[in-house]
């Protein structure tokens, strides 16, 4: 007679490196996990796919102990990439390396009318469908690595699928501490210049869970727009009043676009990009496309359910 701990036993782990340059190690979801992310309602099945993320954390860094605290301070794209590596996972079937693996499941796809179209979909998850950057502090190292490793002249500009080409095996540690890295890196800056007036210091935050929970509501409201994507970031800048500096909201609704451009595109270059989304097509009716997230997609993380 088993011992029910043999169970547990019988959970398989991995080991990885975050976007950040943090080494994680997850374990495979349980049962229980399943019910979680099958909800009819979006909001609790978001809600439950975060909670298995939590429950499968078995450390971060030095961190074992993931509480809600702890979880909401990880960066959003740390998260992606812990979701991405969580349903490769889960996956019964081991792939060997250089295959790949096609997920199928079937899709309601939104139609008006009142008419269902539902249709067995299927997505390759492979490097090319679903590529990967780091964090901006981890990239130039593992360029450099790469550039060693190769030969490869470090005055050389790499073009964008070279890069690609680079991160696609995975990421190199540069911390050992969670905390460390966000008490080095999640407070960002970035400098507005002109001919006119003094250099304005515009300082910015990493997008994490805590304020990405915070704007869930907005986020899938008619409202949400390009420029809420920026003020989740909280930037603010040091405005000079009466009392003195007075440090303040940047107002991006009323300052010119140049800067606001500007402002995208140092996020963008500073924040990770883990792609997860993918477009289905019905093949009985072209016209009907849906873009989906393959890390909201219940059968990503329990095979069984595709079928």
């Amino acid at each position: 007679m088993s011992n029910f701990n043999a169970f547990k036993k019988l959970a398989r782990t991995a080991s990885f490196i975050l976007p950040s340059g943090i080494e994680a190690e997850i374990k495979e979801p349980m049962g229980s996990h399943q019910s979680l992310i099958t909800k009819s309602d979006s909001n609790k099945k978001k809600k439950g796919i975060m909670k298995m993320l939590q429950d499968s954390i078995v450390r971060i860094g030095d961190k074992t102990h993931i509480d809600n605290v702890f979880f909401k301070k990880l960066l959003s794209e740390d998260v992606n990439f812990l979701l991405f590596r969580l349903g490769l996972l889960s996956n019964p079937d081991k792939v060997e390396e250089g295959e790949v693996e096609t997920l199928r499941f079937n899709y309601e796809f939104p139609v008006k009318g009142g008419r269902k179209v539902v249709e067995q979909v299927e997505i390759e998850i492979d490097d090319e469908n679903f590529p990967i950057q780091p964090y901006s502090w981890v990239k130039p190292l593992m360029i450099a690595q790469w550039k060693e490793d190769n030969e490869v002249d470090e005055s050389i500009k790499l073009s964008e699928d070279q890069e690609l080409e680079v991160f696609k095996n995975g990421f190199i540690p540069v911390y050992d501490s969670y905390e460390e890295m966000l008490e080095d890196q999640y407070e960002r800056v970035y400098t507005i210049s002109g001919d006119d007036i003094e250099n304005i210091d515009v300082d910015w935050k990493l997008l994490n869970m805590k304020t990405q929970e915070e704007n869930g509501r907005l986020l899938e409201s008619d409202d949400v727009n390009i420029n809420t994507i920026l003020k989740m970031r909280k930037p603010t800048y040091l405005m000079e009043t009466e009392g003195g500096p007075t440090r303040t909201s940047l107002p991006i609704d009323s300052i010119p676009s140049h800067i606001v451009e500007g402002l995208r595109k140092d996020i963008l270059k500073t924040e990770a990009n883990i792609n997860t989304t993918f477009v289905v097509g019905s093949k009985s009716d072209p016209s009907l496309q849906q873009q989906l997230n393959l890390i909201s997609t219940p059968a990503f993380f329990f095979r069984s359910l595709g079928i």
